[in-house]
């Protein structure tokens, strides 16, 4: 997209602009006319169903007269002439309409094969049983039937889209066909039995299984001419007539066959009443059955016609349309080029200092306002051009003073961009450049300004992030390759409160921070009992070596301290009270001194006293454990004489229960010297 001009760019944008608009005309006027294509087949439905109705129509009258002639009635004979008459008309309209559409619809051959079944059928009409001759009819009308619903499949109509036509389409292609044919089985049959005078009950059974049929087919039919006509008052309007008509010749006949044909065998009513009855009912399905076909053909027709009119109008708003955007787009570009050309060549004046002449752009759109402000622009650039003289002159004396400043300072801009670096950090980083490059290996003091701060940093999008959103003063300390930067950085500000970039103030703390964490570490290991460890004395000088020989003489003064203390307290720990602290120490160490000799001499004083009172207990103990034997002895002998005196027993009583009393205190005396010995051996 770069590389095109801008006409590139116009013309680009329009193609792009024109094809969705192209590919959804071209898809609405291929979806219309496809509907206006399925339309037009449907309406060849009528056309080649027409002939096949006039020959089913033809072929049941024929099948009556056939069934009267057989049963003979050869009054009937005459109207052969007639029916034959009609099939031929019919014949030869269907031979026409499927020459023109039959081939392409694939329905020629199948009506080839009707008009050939004729022949057969009229030559052996009554030549058969009456029962046979009705069969040949029926199974020839059955064909015809088959050849309409294969028509209305191919013409597309049995999947018509719409309410009204589709179920019209039932009427006349499915419905009344079958109830016609339903109808002309019962004249044939009904008349001929007539003629006959009598029937059989396979017969009769036949008939009221014609009539249950004729009931059902009338039902269906009502429902689909409601169905119909239920979105269309004009087209219910239509039908009412013609189904009304139906409905009474229809219940006509069937009362005819109840009360005239199946009360018994014996059969008095006259062949022509019944066929005439029948015929009635019979023409007026057919009547029904032509209205639906013809207000099938005239909505289609008019449907046609509507989705003609959708095309045109898509067509001429889709051309108009077309021809406004290119005229638009032309005009467009006109201009839009015009005046970036008029922009151009002031802009290139702008470019070889040449102020003195303005842009015209005669157009009052963006451009034209583009190139009043590109005049403003020219006119305070003179001014602006002088203000930055002087301060660009402003500018040279500070950054030479800063040149020659101890503080190590650097300038960043808004993006994080090292613009500046004065003569202090620069010196600073090339003392540290070898220790930077062991973790970050492509830094470099050459050609440091220019580069991104982040560079000093292993997380470059944190620093970014970090100096792209610095609202005050920020410090940080920085740690890469052995080293610890300290750094202060601050927004710089215009006079309008706006970020012009950074200021950060730079210093090497290394040998400071490594002070930090030898003292850290040092306390940590004491804090951890471990007074072993000493400060490292290479390297530090001033305030850091001071600090480093005081915290190492106090290490060792504790550690001795607690070593003396430690011993005697081992020794404690043994039994052995003889230790003692014989260091000389000062302050509370010397307290600490004195205090743990004095606690080993109390201790030594106190083991003595119990020694003592120990062995006093045991002498007691064991004289008290004799008088206790000399006592149980002296009772087993009382015992003794009580067994050789039995037989004075009342009289030694006293004395028993006596002696009896001082074993009780004895035992006593015996168990509190046995607690005595057992406290004095513990």
């Amino acid at each position: 997209m770069n590389r095109l001009s801008v006409q590139g760019k116009l013309f680009l944008l329009g193609t792009i602009a024109m094809v969705p608009v192209v590919v959804l005309a071209a898809m609405l006027l291929e979806r219309v006319q496809g509907d206006i294509a399925f339309s037009r087949k449907e309406t060849l439905t009528v056309p080649l169903s027409a002939p096949a109705r006039e020959l089913m129509h033809a072929v049941q009258g024929h099948r009556g007269v056939a069934q009267n002639v057989i049963g003979g009635n050869a009054a009937f004979a005459a109207r052969f002439d007639e029916f034959r008459a009609t099939v031929d008309k019919a014949l030869k309209a269907g031979d026409a309409v499927n020459r023109e559409q039959g081939e392409s619809l694939g329905t020629a051959a199948t009506w080839a094969a009707i008009r050939q079944g004729w022949a057969d059928v009229q030559a052996r009409a009554v030549t058969l049983s009456a029962a046979d001759s009705l069969r040949l009819h029926s199974d020839y009308i059955a064909r015809i039937q088959e050849y309409i619903t294969s028509v209305a499949d191919k013409t597309n109509a049995t999947l018509d889209p719409e309410l009204e036509t589709y179920y019209l389409m039932d009427l006349f292609v499915a419905r009344l066909p079958v109830l016609t044919e339903d109808a002309g089985q019962l004249r044939a049959l009904g008349s001929g039995l007539a003629a006959r005078r009598q029937s059989t009950e396979a017969e009769r059974v036949t008939m009221h299984v014609l009539l249950n049929r004729m009931a059902e087919g009338r039902t269906a039919v009502d429902v689909s001419a409601t169905k119909a006509g239920s979105e269309n008052a004009s087209l219910r309007g239509m039908l009412d007539a013609p189904r009304q008509k139906f409905d009474a010749e229809v219940g006509a006949l069937a009362g005819l066959v109840e009360d005239s044909l199946l009360r018994g065998s014996e059969i008095n009513v006259p062949p022509s009443q019944v066929f005439e009855a029948a015929s009635r009912a019979v023409d007026a399905t057919y009547a029904l059955l032509d209205v639906a076909a013809a207000e099938f053909d005239a909505h289609l027709k008019a449907r046609l016609a509507k989705l003609e009119q959708v095309r045109a109008t898509a067509i001429g708003v889709i051309v108009v349309s077309l021809l406004l955007a290119g005229y638009l787009f032309l005009g467009f570009r006109r201009t839009m080029l015009g005046g970036i050309g008029e922009i151009q060549a002031g802009l290139h004046r702008m470019s070889e200092g040449r102020l003195d002449e303005p842009v015209r752009v005669s157009s009052r759109d963006a451009f034209g306002e583009i190139a009043e402000s590109l005049n403003e622009m020219q006119a305070s650039l003179l001014a602006r051009l002088t203000a930055e003289h002087e301060t660009a002159a402003a500018n040279q004396r500070i950054r030479n003073a800063l040149d020659r400043a101890s503080t190590n300072i650097m300038l960043a801009d808004n993006d994080g961009r090292i613009v500046y670096c004065n003569e202090a950090v620069l010196a600073m980083m090339g003392a540290a450049e070898a220790d930077i490059r062991k973790d970050l290996p492509e830094f470099r003091v050459e050609g440091l300004v220019g580069r991104n701060f982040d560079s000093f940093h292993k997380n470059p999008a944190h620093q970014r992030n970090l100096l792209g959103n610095l609202k005050g003063e920020h410090k940080a300390l920085v740690k890469v390759g052995g080293r610890t930067f300290s750094l202060i950085a601050t927004p710089v500000l215009n006079e309008k409160g706006q970020r012009l970039g950074s200021v950060v103030e730079w210093m090497d703390r290394t040998s400071e921070v490594q002070a930090e964490d030898e003292l850290r570490a040092l306390l940590q290991s004491a804090l951890s009992g471990d007074f072993a460890q000493r400060l490292n004395m290479d390297g530090k000088s001033g305030f850091f070596a001071v600090l480093a020989e005081g915290m190492n003489k106090l290490m060792g003064i504790v550690a001795t301290n607690l070593e003396d203390i430690a011993r005697v307290l081992n020794a404690i720990a043994r039994g052995d009270l003889t230790e003692k602290i014989t260091a000389d120490y000062g302050g509370t160490f010397g307290q600490l001194k004195d205090d743990t000799n004095t606690t080993v001499e109390r201790l030594r004083e106190v083991v003595g006293q119990i020694k003592e009172a120990s062995e006093s207990i045991n002498v007691a103990a064991q004289e008290i454990s004799a008088g206790n034997a000399d006592l149980s002895s002296r009772t087993e002998e009382q015992a003794s004489s009580l067994e050789e005196t039995a037989s004075s027993m009342e009289q030694l009583n006293a004395t028993v229960k006596q002696n009896a009393d001082n074993a009780r205190q004895a035992k006593e005396l015996a168990g509190s010297s046995n607690e005595v010995a057992e406290q004095g051996g513990a």
